[in-house]
């Protein structure tokens, strides 16, 4: 019995699915200035986060919190750095992983940012140009300006 070297079957490889990572462009970088409130960035963030989410519908702890830590700029980023339960929450992302540290690590965000936010309110052109009048003793080129 002789052997043929082009009857064995040699496995093929499976293509792994790659993830690709987040350019985070519909949330962008969080800090205390930021326009939109606290909430609202991290619900845009999760959505650029959701392709991360496992079958529990969970996020991967580490990359999350990474992912996070690395878009706090500003007053946020010193605050990421100073405050002692952020950061044991951030330095622990890779040790442990529960869901619960990233709610404790959202709570602590939110409580400490929600006073800096402010939603923007929508007012109409007529109305704003409803209320523009000239003060009595205002002079033309200044109530023009």
């Amino acid at each position: 019995m002789s052997f043929d070297p082009h009857l064995i079957k040699t496995p093929q490889a499976t293509p792994s699915t790659v993830i690709p990572r987040p350019k985070f462009v519909l949330c962008g970088t969080f800090s205390a200035a930021t326009t939109i409130s606290v909430v609202k960035w991290l619900k845009k963030f999760d959505h650029e986060m959701e392709d991360y989410r496992g079958e529990d519908g969970r996020f991967p702890l580490a990359e999350y919190l990474d992912n996070v830590s690395m878009l706090l700029i500003d007053e946020a980023s010193d605050w990421s750095e100073s405050h002692p339960e952020a950061v044991r929450l951030l330095g622990e992302a890779e040790v442990a992983s529960t869901q619960t540290k990233i709610e404790n690590f959202r709570s602590l965000f939110c409580e400490k940012f929600s006073a800096k936010a402010f939603e923007i309110v929508f007012i109409p052109l007529n109305l704003k140009l409803s209320e523009l009048h000239q003060r009595p003793d205002e002079s033309l080129t200044t109530y023009h300006t």
